[in-house]
């Protein structure tokens, strides 16, 4: 695999074209740091450098992966222009955003498809409390939403890059993965570039991007998702400093005091989502009732649906 991938080495960029990606279907990228041995007492012999990895949507299979025939090299040849890094050239101090035209306040605003998708699953988060009114046994969120899901996401194919000798936290390392994306870009005809990165180094991406002016127009820095979600927790932490949640959690047992703490911190995500979804639940689980009568008042066969529906395991 890698002899294959080495074969399309751009000698000027050291960009390479993954073999499994095809032509006229969009490309997203990641970058990440690898930290390998990082806990070491002294400090020493540890080891830090860069990956990336391209995605493409749509591929029924890697056919051109599984044809490959075993090498009969036991040493592999690596381009010298692989572990060249391109200096940035810039100063931290001076960046600031560049528009090419005023920022339209009205970009942000809900569309009514937003709003459409926003009471569709506001339905669904409610039709999910009704059916865990009766029973602790339904199913839980996760698979709920599983059940009533009717999208069926393409496969998606990966294609994995050299990694650089460099920490990915350095501008200049940081360049070097950006001109190296925007080559893969311009290989298959894709105007803009999606590079996805972790919140530390997001911020070093934004300023790469104001002080270049190709990379303006062409690049787009993208927060992981994980790390919005952790943001999102972290406001919420701050929101809910002194209102008891905290209390309440450790008092039911459902979480240790440090866990807590680490959760209202943004830290511990999968215990934090869990920690969130049991105590929306738990209030739900008091107001439902309260909501059902309100129903049953106003429009009683509303009322028999409702329940009937969150009495039916099989339903969907």
């Amino acid at each position: 695999m890698a002899e294959s991938t080495a074969e399309s080495l751009d000698p000027a960029t050291g960009a390479i074209i993954p073999p499994n990606l095809e032509a006229n279907n969009f490309i997203h990228y990641t970058a990440d740091n690898i930290d390998i041995l990082d806990e070491t007492l002294d400090g020493k012999n540890t080891f830090h450098a860069t990956q990336m990895a391209v995605w493409q949507r749509g591929q029924k299979q890697d056919a051109t992966l599984q044809q490959l025939e075993p090498s009969t090299r036991r040493i592999l040849n690596v381009p010298s222009i692989l572990e060249n890094v391109c200096a940035a050239n810039i100063s931290q101090a001076k960046t600031e955003p560049v528009f090419a035209s005023p920022v339209d306040t009205t970009w942000f605003s809900n569309s009514e498809t937003n709003v459409g998708s926003v009471n569709e699953a506001k339905a669904k988060d409610l039709a999910f409390f009704l059916r865990r009114q009766e029973s602790e046994t339904r199913p839980s969120w996760t698979v709920f939403n599983q059940s009533v899901s009717s999208v069926e996401p393409e496969q998606t194919a990966t294609g994995y890059l050299p990694i650089i000798l460099a920490p990915a936290h350095e501008l200049d390392t940081l360049n070097t993965v950006v001109k190296r994306c925007l080559a893969i870009s311009a290989h298959f005809g894709q105007e803009h570039t999606v590079l996805t990165v972790d919140q530390a180094l997001y911020c070093k991406l934004i300023e790469l991007k104001w002080c270049v002016p190709e990379y303006r127009n062409k690049l787009i820095p993208r927060l992981g998702g994980l790390h919005i979600s952790m943001n999102f927790l972290k406001a919420i932490g701050d929101h809910m400093d002194g209102s008891g949640l905290a209390e309440v959690w450790v008092e039911s047992g459902l979480l240790g005091q440090g866990t807590v703490e680490r959760i209202l911190a943004r830290k511990a995500y999968n215990k934090g989502m869990r920690a969130h979804k049991l105590t929306l639940q738990a209030l739900w689980h008091t107001v439902a009732p309260t909501f059902l009568l309100f129903v049953a008042e106003v429009d009683r066969e509303c009322h028999d649906q409702l329940s009937n529906m969150a009495a039916d395991d099989n339903r969907e």
